[in-house]
């Protein structure tokens, strides 16, 4: 996804401006999840599995896209919105396809915002200590 796109889909002025930094920051790939920092050299000794299914590798993608724990998430809300959907291997790749399953197109901005909350909300909620 080219910059241009990620800041278009993000800056809306729709969210909080913390949800906002935070997807911009996701989209980039620029959110310390266990792999990046063993990666890094962070904590050496820290297990990069998943902090939420314990099975896989906590990366971007695995933490907000395909952990069981997530997909459960996202199933729900696609299922409450009459929403037919089909993950993709990447969050950036799920994230500009998200337009096009917008049911009405007049809920366009509000669309694309909704996307950071249930994700940020869903999977960073309060339960996991995240932005909410």
């Amino acid at each position: 996804m080219e910059a241009s796109k990620e800041f278009e889909m993000i800056w809306q002025g729709i969210c909080p401006s913390k949800i906002e930094m935070f997807a911009w920051q996701l989209l980039r790939g620029r959110v310390l999840v266990s792999s990046v920092l063993q990666r890094f050299g962070l904590n050496p000794n820290f297990c990069v599995n998943c902090a939420m299914c314990k099975s896989e590798e906590e990366t971007i993608d695995h933490l907000f896209l395909h952990c069981r724990w997530t997909q459960e998430v996202w199933g729900q809300c696609m299922e409450w919105w009459g929403v037919k959907w089909c993950r993709n291997e990447t969050l950036k790749e799920w994230a500009l396809g998200w337009s096009g399953l917008c049911p009405k197109a007049k809920h366009g901005r509000a669309w694309n915002s909704l996307f950071f909350y249930c994700d940020l909300d869903g999977v960073g909620g309060k339960e996991s200590g995240g932005l909410s």
